[in-house]
């Protein structure tokens, strides 16, 4: 197995020629305007309007193509930029409403983004203010909205939100009427992913490769473990990368397939190779990070970890829950495997 030290690091997400996806809005016939005829986006990522999408709370009739986005789950602003959607309003979680992690060409599809108020309770008065034609959101999060939203715009709801990522973009790339484009979209990742996973292994005669902790610390005393049914653990997956035992789908003790533990079971977090999410640098949420993490990073047991340990961007490991936080991802682990990250 290669040694690559690196200590106190965070790795600054890169952002790779596969995000460069179509980024202009379709017309009502579904095929993008900007886009020349013949091209892989006119002829694969369009459907007719109006169309009918099946989704979490029915099935919604969607008779034109979308102009204007509402994202009341923060990870559907992710997916609608990244393909080519402009999005008008998104839920405020406390933090800047534009994440800093897109690049400017998904930025431009949120250039002009309002806040319609907490992520826990949306203001119905500012959604209908900014005249949207689609509402995107998940039954988890905004299943008593879902009749009051449904009236002022076609409303899609996914089920679920996290591990559900690729499911919730496809579900959205229909809605847009890009489901092919979504589909191909997936397929690159995935296809990415298998192609890291592969080159690590190669690095190594007997063709192994360490087992992976993923680590976020919440308060001195919570700690959580992301195992493989979460957001970034679903892509390590994909390269292939293992988790120790109690990381591992189904391990007694996971709630939402996170394991939590405290300073006194921290053992638990061992592996080797330990990620561990850290909020930008900068941040208010870095003043708050530093100041309770030092509880967790000073104590003997984590000191004893013989595993790498290295800092990864909170953003794109945990808050980007879209195919625009696995490409970042996987440019992470490529960096720290020292491999050909395409």
């Amino acid at each position: 197995m290669k040694t690559l030290r690196v200590f106190g690091a965070i790795l600054v997400p890169a952002v790779t020629a596969a995000l460069c996806l179509s980024a202009c809005s379709s017309d009502s016939s579904g095929t993008d305007p900007s886009t020349p005829s013949g091209s892989p986006d006119s002829a694969a990522s369009s459907q007719e309007f109006p169309l009918t999408v099946q989704h979490a709370r029915g099935t919604t009739e969607i008779p034109e193509a979308p102009q204007r986005i509402i994202a009341l789950d923060n990870a559907f602003l992710d997916y609608a930029v990244d393909l080519g959607g402009t999005v008008v309003g998104v839920s405020d979680i406390g933090a800047d409403l534009m994440p800093s992690y897109l690049d400017d060409e998904q930025s431009s599809h949120a250039a002009d983004v309002e806040s319609v108020g907490n992520i826990a309770e949306p203001q119905l008065e500012k959604i209908a203010a900014l005249n949207p034609d689609l509402i995107l959101s998940s039954d988890v999060r905004h299943k008593e909205y879902y009749d009051q939203l449904a009236a002022i715009a076609p409303t899609v709801f996914s089920e679920d939100t996290g591990d559900t990522w690729q499911e919730n973009y496809l579900l959205t790339g229909e809605a847009l009427g890009k489901k092919q484009q979504a589909e191909d979209r997936l397929t690159e990742i995935r296809d990415r992913a298998g192609r890291i996973g592969g080159r690590i292994r190669d690095t190594d005669g007997a063709g192994d490769v360490p087992d992976v902790s993923v680590v976020r610390i919440k308060d001195e005393n919570t700690i959580r473990l992301y195992g493989e049914d979460t957001f970034s653990g679903s892509v390590l997956a994909m390269v292939g990368l293992p988790r120790p035992d109690n990381q591992e789908s189904g391990y007694p003790g996971q709630d939402y397939g996170m394991y939590v533990v405290s300073r006194e079971n921290l053992d638990q977090a061992g592996a080797d190779l330990i990620l561990v999410a850290v909020p930008e640098e900068g941040t208010a949420k870095a003043t708050e990070w530093a100041a309770i993490s030092d509880a967790v990073l000073d104590t003997a047991t984590w000191k004893a970890f013989d595993g790498r340990k290295v800092d990864v961007d909170e953003g794109t490991w945990m808050t980007s829950v879209s195919p625009i936080g696995a490409d970042h991802i996987l440019t992470d682990v490529a960096d720290i495997f020292d491999v050909d990250g395409q």
